[in-house]
């Protein structure tokens, strides 16, 4: 095999927007020449984003913020304890309520009181609750589906709200 060694190069500067998902979000740049024949091509993003604000707990990927409850038998249900984490500046003034969880017939979220992990770290345990005899449904997130979701409302300056995905299919 051949190995083909770049001619050039370009710079890119880039910034990234306030508001973005915690997490690792998939973004992707598509670069265009005026060279002929290139087609546009796509350029993955990885870009770490992080906050005062983490989702920790079973169920939990590394780094992110949703929740991946998996097939849940419509019989038995399931309930599952994860838990936020709160850092920075804010944390003793930060509160916390559940604003809303979709779809309301399938999903229940519940906050416990917080704790002090330790000096810099305030937890609270968010309980969700998918109930026995819940409707049968998909709420992975694929093409067909949309994920289910808990909307939690905060008092912190820089994070108003904080949406979080969670899959799970009833059968």
């Amino acid at each position: 095999r051949s190995q083909q060694r770049a001619g050039g190069g370009v710079r890119l500067r880039g910034a990234v927007k306030q508001g973005l998902p915690l997490g690792i979000p998939r973004q992707f740049l598509t670069l265009k020449t005026n060279y002929d024949g290139i087609e546009p091509q796509m350029i993955p993003i990885v870009v770490k984003i992080v906050g005062d604000i983490s989702l920790l707990g079973p169920k939990v990927p590394t780094e992110s913020n949703l929740i991946n409850v998996g097939v849940v038998d419509q019989k038995a249900g399931l309930t599952l304890t994860v838990y936020l984490h709160i850092k920075g500046p804010h944390r003793e003034m930060t509160e916390i309520e559940v604003e809303r969880a979709e779809p309301a017939s399938s999903l229940k979220a519940t906050l416990g009181d917080a704790t002090a992990l330790s000096p810099t770290v305030k937890r609270i345990p968010l309980t969700i609750e998918i109930p026995a005899d819940a409707p049968l449904g998909n709420y992975l997130g694929t093409d067909n589906s949309q994920t289910g979701r808990i909307v939690l409302k905060t008092t912190h300056p820089q994070i108003k709200q904080l949406i979080i995905p969670v899959r799970f299919v009833v059968r």
